[in-house]
């Protein structure tokens, strides 16, 4: 394979039922490692665990949508502007579990109850994935030294390039 073709690929993905379906398979697997940890490893979630669970439930309810609507260009191309959004809101919240993890953010500390407005009280809708369990510290490894916090690191940098670069071929494609 070419690096054109990729390229190609890339550029025209968001019109592909395979970028929308990569999305959510992201999202979904990393909130069923979350789970896993929690309720098998006994690892329980901080308040920045929870909030990176609500960016990638939000990522992946989007990219749910965008499977229905991704043929209408400014519909798909929402889409992708709102995924990009909240991959920098899920970078927010990685960046203070490195923070965390590297000991750079000496305000470190958080709260044992989730600030969610009161239109949104998703800890008692859905406790298991969204109550807080812990205080805030270094996330669990996972493989050998690579901590969550990390993978999520790499996982937005993916999640920032991929639709970045789909966005920008979806809009010179006009």
């Amino acid at each position: 394979m070419s690096v054109r073709f990729f390229m190609n690929a890339i550029f025209n993905a968001s019109t592909q039922l395979w970028f929308w379906l990569a999305i959510i398979a992201t999202a979904v697997g990393l909130e069923l490692g979350a789970l896993y940890f929690q309720e098998v490893l006994a690892y329980y979630p901080c308040e920045l665990c929870i909030y990176v669970r609500v960016w990638l439930t939000s990522m992946a309810l989007v990219s749910l949508l965008s499977l229905f609507i991704r043929n209408v260009a400014v519909l798909r191309r929402t889409a992708l502007v709102a995924v990009i959004f909240l991959t920098f809101g899920l970078a927010h919240e990685t960046w203070l579990l490195q923070g965390l993890e590297y000991g750079w953010n000496a305000d470190g500390a958080c709260g044992l109850v989730a600030n969610f407005p009161s239109w949104a009280r998703l800890d008692e809708w859905w406790p298991t994935m969204f109550r807080v369990q812990d205080a805030c510290s270094a996330t669990p490894r996972v493989f050998g030294n690579f901590s969550m916090a990390d993978g999520l690191t790499l996982v937005c940098i993916g999640l920032l390039s991929g639709c970045g670069l789909a966005l920008y071929g979806d809009l010179k494609r006009r």
